[in-house]
């Protein structure tokens, strides 16, 4: 759909002659060209409007807000392929295909730190489909119901994004905000109150991103398991 505007600048006011036209590749492509001048963060949908000659509102027909514009930048700038090599031998059990999978697709994402928490990767997004529908046909042979390999492998995405979203986060407040605020729970507080809380705390579990990621993936290869039928699950 293309829309039409009269506006001919942000601030100033309507003028005659030819409407302006964008489209959501416009707007878009000019988010893009944004994030590579001042980074993606930085990018705002005023600047943007301003740089197609619109007034921000005219964005909102083809973005809804600027969480999706940054996500539809973010998945132009980014490298959606998974590290070379990282597919497991064709020989292969399911369970070693989860972890290459989930492991490659985190790899993608930490290597590029200042788009991650924008891109939303999914099968219809990945820049090899053939690897995604490998991945997925290898738990179809599995014998995993396909309404449950989608729900997965759609968690296992997810996991995924919060696991390095949580790293990200860590690594720029030197250390996870959460164990700070629990720490601060104690001040004032008798030594013997919330026992199980400070060694909680005491862990440091937070401090430890691919212990994390590697209990979580653990989990997941549990609960696939859990869904094969009982005859499948030694295979």
């Amino acid at each position: 759909m293309t829309i039409v505007t009269t506006e001919t600048s942000v601030n100033g006011p309507k003028k005659r002659g030819r409407p302006a036209r964008i489209s959501r590749r416009q707007v878009v492509g000019a988010a893009v060209d944004l994030a590579r001048d001042v980074g993606l963060e930085n990018v705002q949908m005023a600047t943007v409007a301003e740089r197609l000659g619109v007034r921000p509102s005219a964005l909102n027909y083809h973005v809804v807000d600027r969480q999706e514009l940054l996500e539809a930048a973010a998945n132009e700038l980014a490298d959606l392929r998974f590290p070379d090599g990282w597919k497991p031998s064709p020989r292969a059990d399911w369970r070693t295909w989860i972890r290459a999978y989930a492991t490659a697709f985190r790899a993608m994402l930490l290597a590029q730190p200042q788009l991650a928490p924008y891109i939303k990767l999914g099968p219809d997004k990945a820049a090899s489909l053939e690897d995604v529908d490998e991945f997925l046909g290898v738990l179809d042979r599995a014998g995993f119901d396909p309404a449950f390999i989608a729900t997965g492998t759609t968690f296992i995405g997810q996991t995924v994004v919060m696991n390095v979203q949580d790293e990200l986060m860590a690594r720029a407040a030197g250390g996870h905000p959460q164990m700070a605020e629990l720490t601060h729970l104690f001040d004032g507080v008798p030594a013997d109150v919330l026992p199980n809380i400070r060694k909680y705390v005491a862990s440091g579990v937070y401090t430890n991103s691919d212990g994390l990621f590697e209990f979580a993936v653990d989990c997941i290869v549990a609960g696939f398991e859990a869904q094969l039928p009982r005859k499948q699950r030694r295979r």
